[in-house]
Parts: structure tokens; C-alpha cells; sequence
């Protein structure tokens, strides 16, 4: 069997505190804040979900992935493909 598609509301976090900050809503009302970290601070990316609390320190999370899948996209089909791509 495939896996289940899930559609969120994204919608960015304008008082974060550090860092691109974004909510995704599940259809649910269930929501995570992503925040996509600032490495010129020396901040690192987060996200509330039980998954990123638990094991974070091993890779993204799918939300924080579908955050950044979703800027890159962004950036790519507004500024075009970066030239070192």
C-alpha cells in the first residue's frame, strides 16, 4: 500500500524569534511550528512535532523537509535555478 497524503496550511510566523518561521495546519486543526533556523547566528532549525522533540538531532523532520521543499520551490520559480544546481 502507498502512503497516505496529508495537506497542511502553511502560514508564516511573523514574530518568530529567530530565523524563517512557519505554522503547518493539518485539516484536523492539529499544527506545528517549523522554524527554519539561522546559521549566520548560529541558531538552529526546530519543530515542535513529537518526532523533531525526540530525534531531531538525526535529521529534518517531514515537516520542517515540507517547509523546505515549499521555499525552495518558492525561490526557484520566482528567482529561477540557482547557477550552481
Amino acid at each position: 500500500m502507498g502512503k497516505e497524503t496529508t495537506f497542511y496550511e502553511l502560514a508564516p510566523i511573523v514574530d518568530a524569534c529567530w530565523g524563517r518561521a512557519f505554522e503547518l495546519t493539518k485539516e484536523d486543526r492539529t499544527s506545528y511550528a517549523v522554524n527554519l533556523g539561522d546559521e549566520a547566528q548560529g541558531m538552529a532549525p526546530a519543530c515542535d512535532c513529537v518526532g523533531f522533540l525526540r530525534w531531531g538531532h538525526r535529521g529534518p523532520c517531514r515537516h520542517r523537509g515540507t517547509v523546505l521543499d515549499y521555499t525552495d520551490f518558492l525561490r526557484r520559480t520566482v528567482h529561477g535555478p540557482r547557477a550552481d544546481a
